[in-house]
């Protein structure tokens, strides 16, 4: 992974971890990096108990400030709240994950249907989280009562790579 000064064109700073990337958020401030990761389709290390990650990162030192186990074998998605205090992860398994951006620490579990979640978002309000599903569901989730309110089946991509 690097990151790089786009008006420079130059490489800032670049560092490798075990496993994959799969998504990238910066905090409303652009203060924090938070990485989405873990091993891809299970294999031995999903055997050895190796768990997806999260992990956070302080872009004006560059070093790291927290990682997290989450997820059964990948974590797919993060997004940062709009104030910016709180990530929610999504990816293998069935939760939503929300963390305290600043110390990792699991604010809250909730429970989703189906088993790989590919996308997450916060509305701007904050107050309503947005989930994909790899079979093209789109499901919105009350953060007070940690309810879904609404659930979509598309019948077209979401993504069209």
């Amino acid at each position: 992974m690097c990151s790089s000064d786009l008006p420079e064109g130059q490489l800032l700073n670049s560092w490798e971890g075990s496993g994959s990337v799969f998504a990238l958020a910066v905090s409303p401030d652009s203060r924090l990096l938070a990485v989405a990761c873990g091993t891809a389709g299970g294999g031995a290390a999903f055997r050895s108990g190796e768990r997806g990650r999260i992990e956070v990162y302080d872009l004006d030192s560059r070093k790291l400030r927290w990682t997290q186990g989450a997820h059964s074998t990948a974590a797919l998605a993060v997004a940062f709240s709009p104030n910016g205090k709180e990530i929610a992860s999504v990816g293998n398994g069935n939760a939503l994950i929300l963390w305290d951006a600043y110390t990792g620490q699991q604010r809250r579990t909730i429970p989703l249907e189906g088993d790989k979640h590919t996308a997450v978002l916060y509305l701007p309000k904050g107050d309503t989280i947005v989930t994909t599903e790899e079979e093209r569901k789109v499901a919105f989730w009350n953060l007070q009562t940690g309810k879904r309110v609404r659930q979509d089946r598309k019948s077209t991509r979401l993504n069209s790579s």
